[in-house]
């Protein structure tokens, strides 16, 4: 059986019209199993939940912009000009 079929088959109970597989679906199925539901609970909790990990995700991309510029900044000043103009 390949691989894909495997997928199609572990997600039998999420489809969409015409028997298609829909990544909604698939995505309110894995959610539901872990038992996280969004749709009730105090808001607060949810906001929580997905706060703190995009927060710590940005404070790793901006360090990675300051180390990144600073290197930059230690080869050229047009290197450095060049990644200002990226952010």
């Amino acid at each position: 059986m390949p691989a894909c079929a495997v997928c199609v088959k572990s997600l039998s109970g999420v489809t969409g019209g015409f028997g298609r597989v829909t990544p909604v679906g698939a995505i309110k199925e894995t959610i539901m199993a872990k038992g996280q539901d969004l749709t009730t609970g105090p808001i607060s909790g949810h906001f929580r939940t997905l706060a703190i990990p995009m927060a710590i995700g940005m404070v790793f991309t901006t360090l990675y912009n300051v180390v990144d510029t600073f290197y930059a900044g230690m080869l050229t000043t047009d290197a450095q000009a060049g990644l200002a103009v990226s952010f």
